[in-house]
């Protein structure tokens, strides 16, 4: 009977996937500026940040959903993002943005 592999076994491995630095936000109130009289996009409220890894979904740019589906069974987006497990599971109002980028550079600083 083989054993379950450990989490301890596999951080070599995540350390090699988890290369970029990625910051889960929401974006933050909005602030008026007393200056112009207008509202302007207030701080991210930045929920977590850490090692991560984009990538490219490798899917079709748009999903389509069935009618009368309990869920959809697929994002919409053209990205994936891992992170260790210590991070906090994204909700779909949570923004990402990559930080730090080291295998794919157009996506530096992209939300």
């Amino acid at each position: 009977m083989s054993s379950p592999i450990s989490l301890a076994a596999l951080e070599p491995v995540l350390k090699r996937i988890l290369v970029d630095t990625v910051c889960m936000f929401r974006p933050g109130p909005q602030v008026l500026n007393e200056t112009t009289g207008e509202y302007e996009p207030g701080p991210d409220v930045i929920l977590w940040e850490g090692l991560g890894a984009v990538f490219s979904a490798g899917g079709p740019g748009m999903v389509m959903s069935l009618a009368g589906q309990a869920y959809q069974d697929d994002t919409r987006n053209r990205y994936q993002l891992l992170t260790w497990l210590d991070a906090p599971v994204a909700s779909r109002d949570v923004c990402v943005r990559v930080r730090t980028e080291t295998v794919d550079q157009g996506l530096l600083h992209r939300v």
